[in-house]
């Protein structure tokens, strides 16, 4: 089990993997960028992991372990927090997802209103004898109201 200096049991329940890999690399005098580098990742996926905005990549539990030379109960500790900041983030990532194609339908049944709305302009106009540009009707999408 990894230990704080202070020999508290490490890592609580409650701490967030960020925080633990921010101790381990402390621990190991490592930086973001060293870590990075014989982790096999980018900078750029460490530092938004320390700072909590994304989730460890799939599938790297070991190579990290190895990056940070953890054997035995510290390695297990390590790998299980892994593990379970991968599983916390994928009901995040799926709600988010579920939240973006909402707005995706909202903005089509928008669109389809408005290309509604600009089909019954088009015709009340063409009634009354005016008439629109062939690439007005292609960019609102009426080229079935095109007249030749």
């Amino acid at each position: 089990m990894l230990m704080h200096s202070d020999t508290t049991a490490y890592p609580p329940v409650d701490m967030a993997f960020a925080d633990l890999l921010k101790v381990l690399l402390k621990r190991k005098g490592l930086s973001g960028n060293k870590f990075a580098t014989a982790a096999k990742t980018s900078s750029a996926t460490v530092s938004l992991i320390l700072s909590g905005q994304r989730s460890p990549p799939e599938d790297q539990e070991n190579v990290w372990a190895d990056a940070l030379d953890l054997t035995g109960e510290e390695r297990a500790a390590f790998i299980t927090a892994y593990r379970d900041a991968k599983a916390l983030a994928q009901p995040r990532a799926r709600s988010r997802l579920e939240e973006l194609q909402a707005e995706v339908n909202e903005v089509r049944a928008e669109l389809v209103s408005v290309r509604e709305t600009a089909r019954l302009v088009v015709k009340v106009a063409q009634k009354s004898g005016v008439n629109f540009s062939k690439d007005i009707l292609e960019a609102l999408g009426l080229e079935d109201q095109i007249v030749e």
